[in-house]
């Protein structure tokens, strides 16, 4: 969610231009894309490339992790080599996927000068000398460190897919592929032959590794691996089954004779004799069973292996045991995504699968359901009520945030899907589905009444937008509308279409419908006449919600392969927005105009957030400490709509947050002064916060600049900056309970210092440093707090 903070600011309210939103994947963490190539380069180093520009490095052994741009294009990198910590080169899909590295991955240099043709696999016998290979035999070789690159293709492989190679030496190079490649050079690369295997049978092959000379594997289809001890002139099959559809993508060795082949699934291969005998085991992640591509070793003890669904995890003592890393707490396909606040949000899916967060989409606890229903969509009135669709004519609830559940039939049989379902309140829900069928209960699901659409159209969405009026739309991209809560329901318009399956009003006279192929229509009359959108989104829109802001319309449209849409005027044209990930989205939730959910398969969690949109004009938010008591004081201006603000506090580094006070708003004020005594605190440091609800039910957070300290500081801590993110000026404020010497300094993505804001002895209490990043470009940066023992690092963004 986003945070505002006000001292002696005026905050005033954003229309007609939005700045560029900031796009973050939640789940899994660090991407739910695939990650095709990875290497480690350390005991806590690993760096990993997926598609949509995606480099995604970490140093702590995968906890945090700076995601960074190695391109403006979409390339699909399908392998990644590095012969030392520094140098490395990765190389991928037709259309530019082929870049080198001096810095470790920090920075992607293009090269050009190669064939635009899929590569697939790439390795350099010294930082000079290397090869890739790739799609109809294509064989290229640089001797500069990859700056320019030659043909070496064979004549005899050019109908062939090539997925792997590997340098024994400038001399010898082996080279593996499909039907049953396995080529040799001897000379550099000038020319290739065909290894002879006798009499083992043909299959698709990945991968290939050599440990000297003359020891080597090759992996492949059916779980494969074969064995040489003579330099490619015999070999051995060790391991082989009859599904051709299991696939060993890449093998390791570290210098111990220690080796990882792994491939489909969790299902991998571990030696440690030098490849003599091998031994199956599991990977972990088995709510990610998707492609791993990828096996590297950093040293003896270190391995990662990187694959589809955002796959990363490594090993620390040579495959023994291992650790996914980064953040997942699902695979799942996500079918729907709601929140109460901008903290407390669920979502739903298959088998009885439901998902809550109470801390914005940060963390997640999983939750069931009875009877493991598929649960289509979910409407969350508070934070403890929610409400379930399911199919063979189900509703399911919970009173208690998800702890219990009631199951209520309709006894319309198996048949019978209900796929939408909406509140006016916590006890006024309608849901809808197939067949034409409308349930609607009042008493907060004791009771479910029947009603029925003026047709058995398939129903994909309901918005209910006061306890009269609601608006369904289905097949054929048909609308309906009710005004008198349900009872009965007019068709309003069909185009004919596919389907319709998102609607969103933010009042009975504007509202958007979208669909099939992005097909969005717009009305300001309440649905008497419906419009196309002159720009439409350019994808199937799964879901769909507009918010206002000010006297201005925001649309958003979440849409089919990971395409994302923004509206700014009421949905008549829309922009593309920077494509996260290839999971199509088949839900979407806006908190307001500059905070959305995102969510869809490979259980794919995405939040954007504005950082300037800010929706109430705050004059000032100050405070004030007397002994024990804090003074808290604020104004506001050109408010309406303003139900009331709620005076919230925590300590400092906690998210506990305990309501201390209310103030009714009276709907509209002109200029209006509030101020509250917060009476006998216990020695600690504080924070504050104001929760201003309209009376629509939105609650936006205002939050005191400063941290109140009452008593002597007794902890370390290190804030987060405000404002964040940030162009170019931000405040940093940090506790320190006793004097010492102490640092304050700023790193880049890459791990660069590029500012060094304190370095010096600073007395015990609460300090504020300004930082001016006027010199910086856009990006992702780290500040660190270091005082005697004590040191945490924090991120922040500027965007510029």
């Amino acid at each position: 969610m986003k945070k505002f903070t006000a001292f002696y600011l005026l905050l005033t309210l954003a229309f007609a231009t939005m700045a560029q939103g900031v796009w973050t994947t939640l789940n899994p963490y660090p991407t739910a894309n695939d990650v095709y190539a990875g290497s480690a380069l350390g005991p806590n180093k690993f760096i990993a490339l997926s598609n949509y520009d995606q480099c995604f490095l970490t140093t702590d052994g995968g906890i945090n992790w700076t995601i960074s741009s190695y391109d403006t294009t979409e390339s699909i990198i399908r392998n990644l080599y590095f012969i030392n910590d520094t140098h490395g080169w990765a190389a991928g899909a037709l259309g530019g996927g082929f870049y080198r590295t001096t810095d470790g991955g920090t920075s992607w240099i293009a090269i050009t000068n190669a064939p635009d043709t899929t590569k697939y696999g790439i390795h350099f016998a010294t930082p000079l000398v290397g090869w890739a290979v790739g799609f109809n035999g294509l064989i290229i070789k640089t001797t500069d460190g990859g700056q320019s690159w030659f043909s070496q293709t064979n004549t005899g492989v050019t109908t062939k897919t090539l997925y792997g190679v590997y340098t024994v030496d400038e001399s010898n190079v082996y080279v593996v592929g499909n039907t049953a490649t396995v080529l040799k050079s001897t000379d550099g690369g000038a020319t290739f032959a065909q290894v002879n295997l006798g009499s083992i049978t043909a299959a698709d092959y990945r991968a290939v590794r050599f440990l000297d000379a003359n020891n080597g594997f090759v992996v492949g289809a059916r779980h494969r691996i074969l064995r040489t001890t003579d330099g490619g002139l015999t070999w051995t099959q060790q391991n082989d089954i009859s599904s051709t559809s299991r696939v060993l993508w890449d093998i390791d060795f570290n210098s111990q004779g220690v080796g990882i082949a792994a491939g489909t699934d969790t299902v991998a291969f571990r030696t440690t004799d030098y490849g003599a005998t091998w031994v199956q085991f599991i990977l972990p992640g088995g709510s990610a069973p998707g492609v791993k591509y990828a096996v590297d070793f950093y040293q003896d003890n270190t391995v990662l292996v990187n694959g589809g669904r955002g796959y990363l995890t490594k090993s620390s003592d040579a495959g023994a045991t291992w650790t996914e890393m980064g953040y997942r707490f699902t695979s799942s396909t996500i079918n729907d995504i709601a929140f109460a606040d901008a903290f407390t949000g669920y979502v739903c899916g298959t088998a009885g699968f439901i998902g809550k967060t109470t801390d914005g989409g940060l963390t997640w606890e999983t939750l069931r359901v009875p009877n493991g229903r598929k649960i289509n969509e979910i409407t969350v009135p508070n934070q403890n009520t929610i409400y379930g669709a399911c199919d063979s004519s189900r509703i399911v609830m919970s009173k208690d945030g998800g702890q219990t559940w009631t199951e209520y039939s309709a006894g319309l049989g198996n048949t019978t899907q209900f796929i939408a379902i909406d509140h006016a309140s916590p006890d006024i829900v309608l849901t809808t589905g197939s067949n034409g069928i409308v349930l609607k209960t009042t008493d907060g699901g004791g009771t479910w009444a029947q009603y029925n659409l003026p047709s058995s159209t398939l129903a994909w969405d309901i918005d209910i937008v006061d306890t009269s009026y609601a608006w369904i739309c289905g097949t054929g991209e048909t609308i309906f509308k009710t005004s008198d809560g349900g009872v009965s329901w007019v068709q309003q318009f069909s185009a004919g279409g596919l389907g319709a399956y998102g609607v969103s009003f933010v009042d009975t006279r504007t509202g958007i419908v979208s669909g099939t192929s992005g097909n969005t229509y717009w009305t300001t009359d309440g649905g008497a006449t419906w419009t196309p959108s002159t720009t439409k989104p350019g994808n199937t829109v799964w879901s769909t919600a507009m918010v206002k802001l000010g006297d201005q319309t925001v649309a958003f449209a979440a849409c089919a392969s990971g395409y994302a849409y923004i509206s700014n005027d009421g949905g008549i044209t829309w922009k593309e927005q920077p494509r996260q990930t290839i999971n199509t989205f088949n839900d979407m939730y806006a908190f307001d105009a500059g905070t959305a959910w995102f969510a869809g398969n490979s259980g794919i969690i995405i939040k954007y957030v504005d950082p300037s949109i800010v929706p109430v004009e705050m004059l000032s938010f100050t405070s004030t400490v007397q002994d024990d008591d804090v003074i808290i004081a604020w104004s506001i201006g050109n408010t309406i709509n303003n139900l009331g603000m709620t005076l919230e506090r925590t300590l400092l580094n906690t998210n506990n947050w305990l309501a201390v006070h209310y103030a009714d708003a009276n709907g509209q004020c002109g200029l209006c002064s509030y101020e509250f005594i917060d009476r006998d605190l216990k020695p600690g440091l504080y924070r504050y916060r104001l929760a201003q609800r309209d009376v629509d039910g939105t609650v936006n957070f205002y939050y005191l600049a400063e941290t109140v300290q009452i008593g002597v500081v007794t902890d370390y801590a290190l804030e987060q900056n405000y404002p964040n993110p940030f162009n170019p000026v931000t405040v940093i404020r940090f506790a320190l309970p006793v004097p010492g010497q102490t640092t304050l300094e700023v790193f880049s993505a890459s791990g660069e210092k590029v500012a060094e804001l304190v370095n010096s002895e600073l007395v015990e209490g609460i300090h504020e440093i300004p930082f001016n990043a006027e010199n910086l470009g856009s990006g992702v940066y780290f500040y660190r707090l270091t005082s005697g023992k004590f040191t945490q690092t924090r991120k922040f963004v500027l965007i510029k």
